[in-house]
């Protein structure tokens, strides 16, 4: 139904161009749906017209959702000083100051991933505290989630399990749940991390976050949940439940989709085949070594 020319005037009305924006939100769904090439390209689309539009709000709002939250699902930085970079610039030059604070909050998750933990999260602190003075609500949960995530990698495991408290209040409070089950997902990794609790008690938590991607058709935080859960169990010798876990999670994906938490599954899955076929009768075999205690990982931990 979208005409570039027709709805021209809905950017001045609307803020930004309503076919980048749908394009935008579409790359989102589809993304949860588990059809990542899809969501890639859609979210190429999406920025192919903001850049031809010449509209400065517009091309701001489709770097921030097409192109810096692709990057964030999917857990990859390389280009995301770039995005930055380019946001701010963009920002200061028209006065945007709300995206320009987002531009500062992937420049802080950039310093945290490039090994400056503590500079890194001060920069993401002030960012999001600049995001909510302006009155700015929405996307809290996954910025948490990254503040959260920087506080273990800057060792103040109190002040990460602080803020994924905050997430999950949130996620509450404004009702924005898409996240929430990578929010329990993440406190659940932290928990983990910090020894902060029984293996019972975070297995509970992987438990509820799959249950409520599972409702919502979340495949991608299905994807991740479940690949967290099976290396909590591998660790503890509950092989067939993992089996049975991965092969219902990876049959949902016929493509070899380039993404990271899929080819941990599968990598996973594979071992496992061949370890239980390997200790079949009438096959003689080693005695394998312990399990490897594996952790559950969050973005690039």
């Amino acid at each position: 139904m979208y005409d570039s020319t027709h709805h021209a005037g809905y950017r001045h009305q609307y803020g930004q161009d309503i076919g980048a924006a749908a394009l935008c939100y579409l790359s989102w769904a589809l993304w949860h749906l588990g059809h990542f090439d899809r969501a890639s390209e859609v979210a190429t689309e999406a920025m192919k017209l903001a850049e031809k539009l010449a509209h400065p709000h517009t091309l701001v709002y489709t770097i921030c959702h097409a192109r810096a939250f692709m990057d964030l699902f999917r857990r990859r930085d390389e280009d995301m000083q770039s995005h930055a970079d380019l946001l701010v610039a963009i920002c200061n030059e028209n006065g945007f100051s709300h995206w320009r604070n987002f531009g500062r909050i992937l420049g802080g998750w950039v310093a945290i991933n490039g090994g400056d933990a503590d500079r890194g999260t001060e920069m993401l602190r002030k960012a999001v505290a600049g995001w909510q003075k302006g009155g700015a609500r929405l996307w809290m949960p996954m910025f948490l989630i990254l503040g959260a995530a920087g506080y273990v990698k800057a060792g103040r495991d109190e002040a990460a399990l602080e803020t994924i408290e905050q997430a999950l209040a949130l996620c509450e409070d404004t009702g924005e749940r898409w996240a929430l089950a990578e929010v329990l997902r993440t406190k659940a990794w932290i928990l983990l991390s910090t020894g902060r609790a029984k293996s019972n008690e975070i297995e509970a938590i992987l438990l509820d976050s799959l249950e409520i991607a599972r409702r919502q058709q979340a495949r991608c935080w299905e994807l991740r949940t479940s690949r967290d859960l099976a290396h909590l169990w591998r660790c503890h010798g509950r092989n067939r439940e993992v089996l049975k876990l991965l092969q219902s999670v990876c049959d949902q994906f016929k493509d070899d989709f380039d993404v990271d938490d899929l080819r941990d599954a599968r990598a996973l899955l594979h071992a496992l085949r061949r370890e239980v076929a390997q200790k079949k009768p009438g096959k003689r075999v080693s005695t394998p070594a312990a399990a490897p205690q594996r952790r559950p990982a969050i973005a690039r931990n």
